[in-house]
């Protein structure tokens, strides 16, 4: 006995796109490319409320005001420390770019290639670049990539104007 195939919904859709043309593959990467970017946006401005209800105390009412103090200290400070202090901070050698970011002043003066940060510009700031690059030879840090969180809270902070309340009295 012969078995007899039956056609699926989709396989006229398939027969008349057989020889797809680049330029399809390349709209699909396209827009893969831009659903992508909405998700980072709309995971920014998450990150943002959670950020901002982060501060509230159980004891307390909920807070309906961002402290950008608090957001520096619970967010960004962390990832500053683990991932960026051991090569730019104060007692590092000036042989990683002359970077600092161990303090407001050092991000803000920059290194070699001036301040790291642009506040509300991720283009401008060679932070947020560098993280972000897939170059091998400019990888920060450069063991491993921030996870894609990290990357996001950093983002974040930038475009709100990255907001540092350390003072030079209190670098470490």
């Amino acid at each position: 006995m012969r078995a007899i195939r039956t056609r699926g919904k989709h396989d006229s859709h398939y027969d008349s796109h057989k020889g797809c043309c680049k330029a399809d593959k390349i709209r699909g990467r396209e827009s893969t490319r831009e659903s992508v970017f909405m998700g980072m946006r709309v995971s920014i401005f998450l990150l943002l409320g959670a950020a901002a209800l982060a501060g509230a105390r159980a004891d307390e009412p909920a807070s309906s005001y961002y402290d950008p103090a608090q957001f520096f200290r619970t967010q960004i400070e962390p990832i500053l420390s683990k991932r960026c202090y051991e090569c730019h901070s104060k007692e590092q050698d000036a042989d990683d770019g002359g970077l600092v970011l161990d303090s407001k002043e050092g991000w803000m003066t920059g290194g070699d290639h001036g301040p790291a940060v642009t506040p509300k510009n991720l283009k401008k700031s060679p932070l947020i670049r560098t993280i972000k690059s897939h170059d091998s030879g400019n990888l920060m840090p450069p063991d491993e990539r921030l996870p894609p969180i990290e990357i996001a809270l950093l983002e974040t902070w930038v475009l709100l104007g990255a907001p540092d309340p350390r003072t030079t009295a209190e670098a470490k």
